[in-house]
């Protein structure tokens, strides 16, 4: 789905992430729905955190969130918070739970997408994701790992600082064996969303 280039232009924003498990998830800071993203480490125990620091100064409204699971690492239930303030770590700001995902179990190939529209009702310094389990597949994922191939925040474009958009023009949509959907928010968003959007989140609940 091609984006124009004008002020009110959808645009990825820039982050930094870290993990509760010392794992490197520097790789979803350069979105690419095919790559192989972040992994927890092999028999981590739950819950497992992992921690995006928006790099926007101007705590722009985030439109949506979209979140690509692994094909064989798949989480069960993520919770998201996020964090407000002019902190250093997550943990000195002020947090707002968000709501949370549950990923559908794989069969081994599909990565699934959820999209969760915020319609710029919502902003944050820090954006954290809570994984609580694995859908446990001996043969695919014998360790009991969590797996995140790509993440992308969006927002407004005017004076963000944000992915160069020669780079980041396209939201892409689901390739073959991918699933798109939405998951449940809080009541308060839902009821502040455009009507046709908030329907949409209760048929797929």
């Amino acid at each position: 789905m091609a984006m124009t280039t004008t002020a009110d232009s959808i645009v990825p924003l820039k982050f930094t992430a870290a993990c509760s498990d010392g794992s490197d998830p520097s790789a979803l800071e350069n979105y690419c729905e095919d790559g192989d993203g972040w992994q927890s480490t092999k028999g981590a125990t739950f819950p497992q955190t992992l921690t995006l620091k928006l790099n926007d100064k101007n705590n722009a409204p985030i439109h949506s969130l979209e979140i690509l699971s692994h094909e064989s690492f798949v989480p069960s239930k993520v919770d998201i918070d996020l964090g407000i303030g002019n902190a250093t770590t997550f943990e000195e700001c002020s947090v707002s739970h968000l709501g949370y995902i549950t990923f559908n179990k794989s069969d081994g190939e599909s990565r699934e997408l959820k999209a969760i529209p915020l319609e710029g009702k919502v902003s944050a310094d820090y954006i954290r994701f809570t994984f609580h389990g694995c859908h446990e597949a001996p043969q695919q994922n014998p360790h009991n790992q969590v797996g995140i191939c790509a993440i992308r925040i969006l927002a407004q474009e005017t004076n963000l600082d944000v992915v160069p958009i020669a780079t980041e023009i396209d939201i892409p949509l689901p390739t073959k064996g991918q699933k798109k959907s939405i998951n449940s928010l809080p009541l308060a968003i839902k009821n502040d969303l455009d009507p046709k959007i908030a329907s949409s989140v209760d048929r797929l609940e």
